[in-house]
């Protein structure tokens, strides 16, 4: 992974606030309905930014590079104060 991409994730997530999986979650990097078993999969306390949501999914950005998609159900609720300075 490059470095400056790493910094992107790191400036990104702090100031938007990040989810974390709160459960192993299988990921789909073409959606949930393609054929087939998920891509892969984003263990437990990965840390995550929220891209977007659709029904019971959500695309997320991982801490690992990965943008795909994941149930929305196996995230942590979103802070109330994410982004803030306390």
């Amino acid at each position: 992974m490059r470095p400056g991409l790493i910094l992107t994730i790191a400036l990104v997530t702090t100031l938007a606030g990040c989810r974390t999986v709160r459960q192993e979650a299988p990921y789909y990097i073409d959606g949930p309905q393609q054929p087939g078993p998920p891509d892969g999969f984003l263990p437990d306390g990965t840390q995550v930014l929220v891209l977007g949501s659709a029904g019971s999914y959500s695309t997320v950005w991982a801490d690992n590079g990965v943008i795909a998609q994941i149930s929305t159900a196996a995230l942590d609720q979103p802070s109330l104060d994410a982004g803030s300075n306390k």
